[in-house]
């Protein structure tokens, strides 16, 4: 089994770059529209876990026909709608909030789980939704104005 401190390291890591991603997708938003943006960073993408699957053998098409239906359809519907969408959002408002949806994600992917595949969540994850649920209402609260004297 892995150490548990490797995936916190992950964890955080994968917060981190999914950040600057979206603030590389903001910045570039002036520069280049948001379509070809999209096929230069899922282009780029598929090419890098291409070559990482190349080397390190895995196989890409010994699998039933099924599975590469289904493989498609992860790419097509969470890359090619929520993840065009994230892009779409970060071009308007605030990267804190589109990174609040983010953040969201698993919380969401847990309670479809429940609903579509019966998975019961373990204890911890009530605690974990009430932080993240708690997380999101701190961040996107209105601040309050100082009073004019």
């Amino acid at each position: 089994t892995l150490n548990p401190f490797i995936g916190d390291m992950l964890a955080v890591s994968s917060a981190v770059f999914v950040t600057l991603y979206f603030l590389t997708g903001r910045k570039m938003r002036h520069d280049l529209p948001l379509t070809p943006y999209l096929f230069l960073v899922y282009g780029s993408a598929g090419v890098v876990l291409l070559l990482i699957s190349l080397v390190a053998g895995y196989p890409l098409l010994d699998y039933p026909g099924e599975t590469h239906f289904f493989m498609f359809l992860l790419a097509l519907v969470p890359t090619g709608v929520g993840h065009s969408l994230f892009n779409w959002a970060a071009r308007r408002v605030e990267v804190y909030k589109v990174n609040l949806a983010v953040i969201g994600e698993p919380l969401l992917a847990t309670i479809l789980a429940y609903l579509i595949f019966h998975e019961v969540p373990g204890r911890a994850f009530y605690l974990g939704a009430a932080l993240v649920i708690a997380g999101i209402f701190v961040a996107l609260w209105p601040k309050s104005q100082p009073l004019a004297t």
